[in-house]
C-alpha cells in the first residue's frame, strides 16, 4: 500500500504527535484520515490518537496508540475527557493533529496553561457552521484571543479542495491564516482487478450488473425515490445494492416501500460494517458506482451545513473509492463542480434528479472500457492519495525534525 513511499523509513524520529478526533463511526471509515496516518507513522512518528469508544475498530498500525477516552461522540464530555486526559498524563508531544473542533479547543488550553507550548495543524474533515467552532459558555472568555492564539499556533490546514478552501476561509479563518493544502478524500493506491465478494456474500447471479451505492443509506443522503428511479433497469441485467451505515429509519422505509424488489433479488441492502479489505473487494465487485447525493432544498444550501454538502466535491468518500478501484460514476448535476468534473476526468456521467439517471447508466455501460480507461489515467496522475499527501508530509516532518 505504500510501496514507492520507502524513502519515508529513512527519517528517523522519536518525535511524538497527538491526533484528536471525535465522531460517531468506527474509526475505519475514515479512510481520508487514516492512510494520513500511515504514511506519517511510516515516517516514524508515534502517534496517539484520542478517540471515543463509538470509533473502536480492530485496526493495528504500527507507531500508532489509539486510546478511547469517552463513552460516546457528544461533544462536551469529549472536550472533558481530552482536557482531563492531557493534563494528568506525564506524556510530552511534540505535535498536535486536530481533525475535530475539540482539538483546536484543547490546542487553545495547552496554549495558555501548559509548559508544552506545541505547535499544530488542523485537518478539515467536515465544514460547520462558525458558531459551531465557538467554546462552550465556560470558556467564551477565551473566545476573542482564539484567533490570535490559533494564528500562530496552528502551522498548516488541509481540506479537500479549492472551493471547500474558499468555505472554511469564511468559517474558520483561524486556521487559514498560514499554509493551506489541498488533499482529495482518496485512496492509496489503484486497482483495476475485479471481485466477486459482493456476488458471493449477497447471492447475486454472476451474470448481473451491480450498481453500487455505498455509504450513509440515510434520509439527509438519499431520495426514498431513488430506486423507483432506477426501476425500468431491473427488468434488464442490473441489481442495486446499497451498503454503509444507518443512524435512522430510512432503510426501515426502504425495506417497506421495496419489500417486491428486495424479494426478487433487485435490491439489496446492508447494513454490515466491512473491513477495510472487505469494503475495497466489495467496490471492486461494482459494475458502475452511485455517487449520488439527495437533492437539496435552495434554503438549506445558503446554511453552511447545506453547503458542505451542495460543495461534496473531492470530499466524497464513496466517489474517490470507486474511482480507485476503477468503477465508472454516476454523479448529481445538481451538486456544485461534478458536472465539470467528469467532462474534464470521462470518469462517468453527471445526471438530473430523474429518468437521465437510467439514460446515464445505459450510456456508461454501452463504453465501459472507454470509461474505465480515462478512470485509470486520471486517478493516478491526479487523485490517488499518497502523491497528494506527499508534500504534506514532508512539510510536517521539517517543522519537527
Amino acid at each position: 500500500m505504500l510501496e514507492g513511499l520507502n524513502f519515508l523509513k529513512e527519517f528517523s524520529t522519536k518525535k511524538h504527535i497527538l491526533l484528536i478526533f471525535n465522531e460517531n463511526r468506527p474509526i475505519s471509515s475514515y479512510p481520508y484520515l487514516l492512510n494520513f496516518i500511515r504514511l506519517i507513522s511510516a515516517s516514524g512518528f508515534k502517534i496517539t490518537f484520542l478517540i471515543n469508544d463509538l470509533m473502536i475498530d480492530n485496526i493495528e498500525l504500527g507507531n500508532v496508540e489509539f486510546i478511547s477516552v469517552s463513552d460516546d461522540a457528544y461533544r462536551k464530555k469529549y472536550f472533558k475527557s481530552i482536557i482531563s486526559y492531557f493534563f494528568s498524563n506525564q506524556k510530552q508531544y511534540d505535535y498536535i493533529i486536530s481533525a475535530s473542533i475539540e482539538g483546536l479547543w484543547l490546542h487553545l488550553l495547552i496554549t495558555l496553561f501548559s509548559s508544552n507550548k506545541i505547535r499544530g495543524a488542523y485537518f478539515s474533515m467536515e465544514l460547520f457552521e462558525t458558531s459551531d467552532f465557538r467554546p462552550p459558555k465556560w470558556l467564551k472568555i477565551l473566545w476573542r484571543i482564539f484567533h490570535w492564539i490559533l494564528k500562530y499556533r496552528v502551522d498548516f490546514s488541509v481540506i479537500q479542495d479549492k472551493n471547500r478552501e474558499l468555505l472554511l476561509k469564511e468559517t474558520l479563518p483561524e486556521v487559514c491564516d498560514n499554509k493551506i493544502f489541498l488533499l482529495p478524500n482518496s485512496y492509496l493506491g489503484f486497482t483495476n482487478e475485479k471481485s466477486n465478494f459482493a456476488y458471493e456474500k449477497f447471492g447475486i447471479d454472476k451474470s448481473k450488473k451491480i450498481l453500487l451505492y455505498a455509504g450513509a443509506i440515510e434520509e439527509w443522503a438519499l431520495d426514498i425515490n431513488f430506486p423507483k428511479l432506477l426501476s425500468p433497469l431491473f427488468n434488464e441485467d442490473y441489481v442495486l445494492v446499497l451498503s454503509g451505515f444507518s443512524r435512522d429509519n430510512f432503510v426501515k422505509n426502504l425495506s417497506k416501500i421495496y419489500s417486491d424488489l428486495i424479494q426478487r433479488k433487485k435490491l439489496l441492502i446492508s447494513l454490515e460494517i466491512l473491513s477495510e479489505k472487505d469494503f475495497t473487494e466489495l467496490v471492486k465487485s461494482a459494475y458502475i458506482g452511485l455517487a449520488w447525493y439527495k437533492q437539496l432544498d435552495s434554503e438549506y444550501i445558503k446554511t453552511m451545513r447545506g453547503k458542505n454538502v451542495y460543495y461534496m466535491g473531492m470530499s466524497s468518500g464513496k466517489l474517490m473509492k470507486y474511482l480507485s478501484c476503477d468503477v465508472p460514476i454516476i454523479v448529481p448535476n445538481f451538486y456544485f463542480g461534478y458536472s465539470d468534473f467528469v467532462k474534464t476526468s470521462n470518469a462517468g456521467v453527471a445526471c438530473s434528479h430523474d429518468a437521465s439517471i437510467v439514460d446515464g447508466i445505459r450510456k456508461i455501460d454501452a463504453n465501459i472500457l472507454k470509461y474505465r480507461k480515462s478512470i485509470e489515467t486520471y486517478y493516478i496522475n491526479k487523485l490517488e492519495y499518497s502523491q497528494n499527501a506527499l508534500p504534506i508530509v514532508e512539510y510536517l516532518i521539517s517543522l519537527v525534525r
